[in-house]
């Protein structure tokens, strides 16, 4: 009994020892997760190298991501390596920057695992420089990447649109002012502009062989975000329009009545410093009720007409007929031709029922048979004439208002205008 009971017990113990023995010589000393691939991970690249790029501000410590390809590799560390860019520095860049030493182990100059790679720029006297990031899987196998960390560019001005129109203050000093319209109960997105300038050195040979670099300044203006540089934003009135975020570019308002704020826009370091004189800027916004339909009124129609909104679908049209001899219109000539003034009014409303008054927009009209319809859109009036081959006008009218639609654009109408012209 004794003797089986032993030979069951070394069995077990052979089949339990045996995978073990066979895990280990078949996997060697290869780690099961080989690193394949380290890589810099940013918003930006350069155009030339393919590098990414990570753009600083002074006294900001900047997180230099990275990925490791698989992610759940061990056994390897992360190595760096600060590089001067290509540029003749007459001065030790390293005073102007550092790299965080809580990040980097001082003596393996290995990056401390499960903490951020961050550098620190602290003098705007900071030359660009390329860091390298890498990992030896091997004795002799090194995988890397490289980026290039630089300045964060800011403009030299800053506008609320792409084309500024500068006026003069009540100082006589020449301003950016913009003044817009926000629906309401509405959002409104404001857009900054900013104007960049960089040196373009060209270097020519005269006729000696010498090298002769001309230095010319090129400007650009672009859209600049809240997600890449930093704002301030405040309203005169935050019952009117309400700032959601003082740091993000986004307003909305609050009311639903004809009211009017002003929103100043500064642009801020990280420190929420004003980054000069003359990078603030003032939008004068003014609530508008939002139309939701029309009702039209012309001469020789007794009834409201509720004309399409649907502009871009003809069949919806609705047909308005006058006869132009009843109805008793108002004709005279205009270059040797008769036309009719038929006087018209639109009256928009709310999707409340709430009446718009029209000091609040204006109105502008088309035909798609402008030979034979034009338009007075400050008298509101639709002047036709009558066509050679026939007593009857069929033309579509295009209403486009001012005002700002629920979805945004312009509220927008359109009819058929049929008019029957007195036989001569």
């Amino acid at each position: 009994m004794s003797k089986r009971l032993s030979k069951i017990i070394l069995f077990l113990s052979f089949v339990l020892v045996l995978p073990l023995v066979m895990t280990l010589t078949g996997c060697g000393a290869t780690p099961v997760n080989d690193a394949k691939s380290v890589k810099f991970v940013s918003n930006l690249y350069d155009e030339e190298t393919g590098y990414a790029v990570f753009e600083v501000d002074i006294n900001k410590p900047t997180e230099l991501t990275y990925k490791i390809n698989p992610s759940s590799n061990s056994g390897y560390a992360v190595q760096i390596q600060e590089m001067e860019d290509d540029y003749e520095n007459a001065t030790d860049n390293h005073i102007n920057y550092y790299m965080d030493n809580n990040n980097i182990d001082p003596e393996t100059k290995k990056v401390v695992e499960d903490k951020p790679l961050c550098i620190t720029v602290f003098n705007k006297n900071f030359k660009q420089i390329k860091v390298r990031i890498y990992i030896s899987v091997s004795d002799t196998d090194v995988i890397e990447d490289f980026c290039l960390v630089r300045l964060k560019e800011y403009p030299s001005e800053i506008y609320l649109d792409e084309t500024p129109n500068p006026v003069l203050n009540e100082n006589n000093e020449v301003v950016y002012d913009k003044t817009d319209y926000i629906n309401a109960g509405g959002v409104y997105s404001i857009h900054v502009f900013g104007k960049f300038t960089e040196n373009v050195i060209t270097n020519t040979v005269d006729e000696d062989g010498n090298v002769i670099s001309t230095v010319t300044q090129h400007s650009e203006t672009r859209e600049i975000t809240d997600d890449v540089y930093r704002f301030k934003v405040e309203s005169s009135d935050q019952t009117v329009i309400n700032v959601l975020d003082n740091s993000r570019l986004k307003v909305c308002s609050l009311k639903n009545k004809l009211e009017s704020a002003v929103i100043t826009i500064s642009m801020v370091d990280i420190n929420g410093n004003l980054i000069a004189d003359g990078f603030v800027l003032k939008l004068h916004l003014t609530v508008v009720l939002s139309p939701k339909y029309s009702l039209l009124t012309l001469d020789g129609v007794n009834k409201f007409v509720k004309v399409n909104t649907e502009i871009t679908n003809a069949e919806k049209d609705e047909e308005v007929h006058i006869n132009l001899a009843e109805s008793k219109i108002y004709s005279d000539n205009i270059h040797e031709s008769l036309y009719y003034f038929i006087n018209f009014d639109i009256e928009l409303f709310d999707s409340s029922d709430v009446y718009i008054k029209y000091d609040e927009y204006f109105i502008s009209c088309a035909s798609d048979a402008q030979d034979f319809v034009i338009f007075d859109n400050e008298n509101q009036i639709i002047k036709v004439r009558k066509q050679s081959n026939s007593n009857i006008l069929k033309a579509r009218i295009f209403i486009t208002t001012s005002a700002n639609a629920i979805s945004g654009g312009s509220f927008s109408t359109s009819f058929t205008l049929v008019c029957e012209f007195p036989t001569e």
